[in-house]
């Protein structure tokens, strides 16, 4: 059996050392053959040291690291890159939290569940995204701001109704294009 063990903190202030031992030691105790990998870096997108182990992946039949925040930045990269690990023929294991890929029942069981509430995290971002899109959009930050003042699209659609200026006309005396007059012309409902 050989392992990458991997080893990270996001901090100068913390230490590498505790995790690196207890690393260690587990590979000694299951008389692993292993390469030690440790980085500081607080971001999860520049970790040269990890991405050494996933170029390297197929000389591993484990990756194994204390806990899985140490892994990944959230549920969906953790899923994605235990796929990656997965496929390359290796196994990964988290040591302070019950992940271990190599347990046919209660790995794949664990991995079933995280999928599940990856799905519903995904799911829950996009609604609090859309609801900021929209109380953004009633707030009136999101878009263009209009060329036209509440008074003057007003005045467009009383003319208008009245029949007595048409969309050129409007658009010529108000210094904007046709389009702008026939949606200011839908908003007053003026037109369908």
């Amino acid at each position: 059996m050989k392992a990458a063990l991997y080893a990270r903190v996001s901090t100068d202030n913390q230490k590498l050392e505790p995790q690196e031992e207890k690393l260690r030691e587990y590979a000694e105790r299951k008389d692993w053959d292993f390469d030690l990998y440790s980085e500081k870096s607080s971001s999860i997108k520049e970790r040269p040291e990890f991405e050494k182990i996933m170029q390297d992946i197929k000389d591993y039949d484990k990756v194994v690291v204390t806990k899985i925040d140490r892994f990944a930045r959230s549920l969906q990269d953790f899923l994605e890159r235990i796929n990656k690990v997965r496929e390359s023929g290796a196994e990964f294991q988290a040591l302070d939290q019950p992940i271990n890929t190599e347990d046919e029942m209660y790995g794949e069981f664990l991995l079933n569940q995280l999928a599940l509430f990856a799905d519903l995290e995904r799911k829950m971002i996009r609604r609090r995204m859309e609801e900021g899109f929209k109380k953004a959009k009633q707030e009136g930050k999101v878009g263009r701001p209009s060329s036209l003042s509440e008074g003057q699209k007003e005045s467009i659609a009383l003319r208008y109704s009245e029949k007595s200026y048409s969309y050129s006309s409007l658009a010529h005396e108000y210094d904007v294009s046709e389009s702008t007059i026939y949606r200011t012309l839908k908003e007053k409902e003026v037109v369908d």
